[in-house]
């Protein structure tokens, strides 16, 4: 059996870099909307 302790920090993880990957996108969109209004 795999210790509780290791499943918690791998999910942790993966949504440590789900929030990354939104967080990325949310600036790529604020970025080209911004860019669209200043031209």
């Amino acid at each position: 059996m795999y210790s509780n302790k290791h499943t918690v920090q791998h999910k942790r993880r993966g949504w440590w870099l789900f929030g990354m990957v939104m967080s990325l996108e949310m600036l790529w969109i604020v970025a080209n909307y911004l860019r669209l209004n200043v031209s």
